[in-house]
């Protein structure tokens, strides 16, 4: 049982002088704060996605081919999906 394990009396639980030996030797019984990414983070992780990559080197490779309008629909295509990945995790 867990109780026993952790040498604890599940009737009375720990004792002031054993609870406060605890609190010393382990530090106290809290969850730490999660914390969120920077907006400059999140933006650099999804925007070095592979289909993100994939899709930003077309959009140059069709840019240095001559084909600047299919390149710049493609790299402008980019910003709704890099923004909707970051707005995502900005709320999660």
């Amino acid at each position: 049982m867990v109780a026993g394990a952790l040498g604890v009396d599940v009737a009375r639980g720990l004792d002031q002088a054993e609870a406060h030996a605890r609190l010393t030797r382990l530090g106290a019984n809290v969850l730490e704060a999660n914390r969120r990414p920077s907006v400059g983070r999140m933006i650099l992780g999804a925007a070095t996605e592979p289909f993100v990559v994939l899709l930003l080197i077309a959009g140059v490779g069709a840019i240095l081919l001559g084909e600047t309008r299919d390149g710049s629909l493609i790299l402008a295509g980019l910003l709704p999906i890099v923004g909707a990945d970051v707005l995502t995790e900005y709320r999660g």
